[in-house]
């Protein structure tokens, strides 16, 4: 399953190219702050934050330059010791 997305392909409007999971993990972030202003749950926080450093890790490793890598270790963090 896994094989493929790291695929490289040259059609862009593919979803194995690094700017497509770029933009989709901007637009889970973009949520994680939508959710964080109107005071829902901090699971619904955690979930948008886990799948926005799930896509900004998998933009990172098919060659986006702007992935921060910082806020993917945040909230990978956060994830790990709230399941421990």
């Amino acid at each position: 399953m896994f094989k493929n997305i790291f695929k490289k392909k040259n059609n862009a409007d593919t979803n194995t190219t690094a700017e497509y999971w770029y933009k989709l993990a901007e637009n889970y972030y973009n949520d994680r702050q939508t959710l964080i202003d109107n005071n829902e749950s901090q699971t619904k926080i955690d979930g948008a934050g886990v799948l926005a450093a799930k896509d900004f890790w998998i933009a990172l490793c098919l060659g986006h330059e702007k992935s921060p890598i910082l806020l993917i270790c945040m909230f990978w963090a956060r994830y790990w010791c709230k399941t421990r």
